[in-house]
């Protein structure tokens, strides 16, 4: 029977540590030397100024079983000596170097890594050894099917099946569990971490361990889960290829610091001529895709249910106590911390404290310092607009309470630079704020007043929040919905300046949602989302007024007039949704409402069968294509009263067929042709009810069932003059609603 030692081996490696024992040291490298295979990188963002460290290891497994090699083998120094230098040379200062923060540096050394997994899954024995034929091969399996064509992860995993079955070896096992391990496994495959693996490798590995008795729970969920299948027409995305294909172009870049071992063929002039050169079989990326709208609200619900209750309140207070060396104080809050918890349906709080947030999911670290934090992270980032950088720039006190009781953030909208934003916001926002505040304020405060930063009540240790980490921990904790096709959204940082567009364009769309349909009875978002247009529009103005080319426009400006970009790139995706809920059988009501869905009619009886057989969400990408299409004619957006959905977009001509444009030309004596889109001051129901603009789903009939039942209680009450308009209204009411 064969074992596989996959364990990291030290060796002598002369021409290593000569080379790196001569270069220059760097602030950027803590507690480690370059002569190590471990080092560990600080670096500040200059975006944020935020400190982060991040480990990178120079132990990657290169290649598969029967014979597993890891970079700092014996035999591999000079890809050792490249990966090391890869790393320094990329956080050089341009014109040298390229990446500024540790995180990136990660990124790049992961893609060169899979870069030399190729490499050597080819057996071309060194970078040297590269022509033109081998960058045109790579290119090739890339075009083919991605990683999976550049690394085979299937037809090992079909080698390690067939070794299984000739008992030439055994399963790695989780220690004391009938449990086969990941990483054992990913391993034996020529990989470091089993996520590396790729979908199609995966699905077969899965199925060999259920039928060899070791699948753990992970592999059963995935085998329960019903998995559409990627669309075989989608082509790949530009960013991902172009990360693969830099590593050819930072390795000509740097090859005069590489002469162990410089790369002969020059595959890139620059990196713009990557993107040049794969623009026409790749689809343009979306680094920060919409999430989908369900799931984001359902996020943005558990928040505000979360930060709303007392179970906030009890945390906060157990921390105190805990910090103050209260016990019996410290315990009790824990109780009252627990049943709230309990009656909001989440897990009991343990009194284990670890050194780790994530050491215990259920630990009152995790709970305060991860979970709390995220749900305050999440109401400031749905009801402000705010990015991810502007979210960590906020400061203790960037809360305002104008004299008529109006609260305002305070935002900077870059930490190196003193510009303010003052925005109007809910006065959750304001909760949330005071909940991190307070949060500071227990034990030891951090010396700065950045209000991501604390010190741990529990164990002393200074915490610097990520944002990305506690997205993902919240939207496990609350038990965010898969989406349609089983899979978990992955919530990212980035994603939080997408937040306030679902919540606004979205907000009547899920009723179920308590906590967030309760909110926006009492917050108008009108008011923040008329201060974001007015404030990006004066910026374009003044862009357009002094004629400032791209150089010339401060990283402020910029941010004021992406956040409307962005807020109705939301407005686009609204319309794409109820486009497909229309495609797969939804009811569009109204004028509108039924010339889209003739519309639609007809475009599935063009790609008849496929859509009536498979539904609209697994339709052809033409048919897709065409539904955007409409979408971008028919921009849509629901009534700020909830009642109906408007379709009034920005073609003039179309003005004067809209009942709140007349109405506003009436009063004002201006022509509506010289507005711009709707003006719901002046969209009553009634006038929207008989609008050739209006369109409305079941999901807003609550509101007419209640003017139904309204009307129907003033007719048994009104007498004269009343009785006629009462029931005219009813009149009016039955026609257009089809009652």
């Amino acid at each position: 029977m064969i074992q596989f030692d996959v364990r990291p081996v030290t060796t002598l490696r002369d021409d290593h540590d000569y080379v790196l024992n001569r270069l220059p040291q760097r602030r950027w490298l803590k507690k480690s030397n370059f002569t190590d295979d471990t080092w560990v990188l600080e670096t500040q963002d200059p975006d944020t100024m935020r400190v982060t460290k991040h480990t990178i290891t120079f132990d990657a497994v290169l290649t598969p079983a029967p014979l597993s090699k890891r970079l700092n083998d014996p035999g591999f120094e000079h890809d050792l000596l490249t990966a090391k230098l890869y790393v320094f040379y990329s956080l050089e200062p341009a014109p040298i170097g390229w990446n500024k923060t540790a995180s990136s540096t990660v990124s790049d050394y992961r893609k060169l890594v899979i870069f030399l997994q190729w490499r050597h899954d080819r057996g071309v024995p060194s970078n040297q050894a590269l022509t033109s034929h081998w960058h045109r091969e790579f290119v090739g399996s890339l075009k083919d099917n991605a990683r999976e064509g550049l690394l085979r992860f299937t037809s090992r995993v079909e080698n390690l099946i067939s070794m299984h079955e000739a008992g030439q070896i055994t399963l790695p096992l989780k220690t004391g569990k009938r449990i086969a391990s990941p990483r054992a496994i990913a391993e034996m495959l020529g990989t470091d971490n089993a996520r590396s693996l790729t979908p199609q490798s995966r699905k077969v590995l899965d199925a060999f361990l259920l039928r060899a008795g070791v699948a753990g729970r992970a592999v059963l969920g995935r085998l329960n889960r019903e998995v559409v299948d990627d669309d075989p027409d989608a082509k790949p995305t530009a960013n991902n290829i172009y990360q693969m294909l830099f590593v050819w172009w930072a390795l000509w870049k740097l090859r005069d610091k590489l002469a162990h071992d410089p790369i002969q063929y020059q595959a890139y002039r620059s990196s713009n001529d990557i993107y040049r050169s794969i623009r026409k079989w790749t689809k343009r990326s979306d680094p920060y895709p919409d999430p989908p709208a369900y799931q984001a609200s359902w996020l943005i619900n558990s928040a505000l249910t979360l930060i709303l209750d007392d179970a906030a309140e009890n945390l906060i207070a157990f921390a105190s106590a805990y910090a103050e060396h209260r016990t019996d104080k410290a315990l009790a809050e824990l109780e009252k911390a627990n049943r709230a918890l309990h009656n909001l349906g989440y897990p009991k709080i343990s009194l284990n404290v670890t050194d780790r947030v994530r050491g215990d999911r259920n630990g009152p670290r995790f709970l305060t310092y991860e979970i709390l934090v995220a749900a305050c992270v999440v109401v400031i980032a749905a009801f402000t607009a705010r990015r991810k950088n502007e979210i960590y720039a906020l400061k203790v006190g960037c809360i305002e309470l104008d004299p008529h009781g109006a609260v305002w953030l305070h935002s900077l909208i870059l930490k190196n630079m003193k510009e303010v934003d003052r925005v109007p916001v809910p006065k959750s926002v304001q909760v949330a704020v005071s909940l991190l505040e307070r949060l500071r304020k227990i034990g030891h405060q951090p010396d700065d007043e950045w209000l991501l930063q604390f010190r741990c009540a529990f164990t002393g240790q200074a915490l610097d929040v990520d944002i990305g980490l506690c997205l993902t921990s919240f939207s496990e904790w609350c038990a965010t919905p898969a989406l349609s096709n089983g899979k978990k959204w992955n919530f990212s940082a980035h994603q939080l300046r997408k937040f306030f567009g679902i919540t606004y364009f979205w907000r009547y769309m899920f009723p179920n949602l308590a906590a967030l349909s309760l909110h926006y009875r009492h917050f108008n978002p009108e008011t923040t989302f008329g201060y974001i247009a007015s404030k990006s529009r004066s910026t374009i103005k003044l862009w357009d007024e002094r004629q400032a080319g791209e150089r010339r426009r401060s990283a402020t400006e910029r941010a004021t007039a992406e956040r409307l970009a962005v807020v109705e790139s939301s407005k686009l995706q609204f319309t794409k949704d109820v486009l497909h809920s229309v495609a797969s059988g939804a009811k569009l009501s109204g004028s509108l409402g039924q010339a889209i869905t003739r519309e639609i009619d007809l475009l599935k009886k063009r790609f008849a069968p496929d859509v009536h057989i498979t539904g609209a969400g697994n339709a052809p990408s033409a048919f897709r294509t065409a539904l955007a299409d409409i979408a971008e004619r028919t921009k849509l957006q629901v009534h700020p009263e909830g009642h109906s959905i408007c379709g009034l977009g920005r073609d003039a001509s179309a003005n004067s067929f809209s009942s709140c444009l007349r109405l506003k030309s009436q009063i004002t004596g201006r022509p509506a042709a010289a507005f711009e889109g709707p003006d719901f001051a002046f969209a009553d129901e009634e006038g929207c009810l008989v609008c050739p603009h209006r369109a409305s789903l079941p999901v807003l009939d609550p509101f007419w069932d209640q003017e139904m039942a309204s009307a129907f209680s003033a007719l048994r009450a009104a007498k004269d003059e009343q009785l006629l308009l009462v029931g005219g209204r009813l009149d009016l009411l039955q026609t257009h609603l089809g009652i």
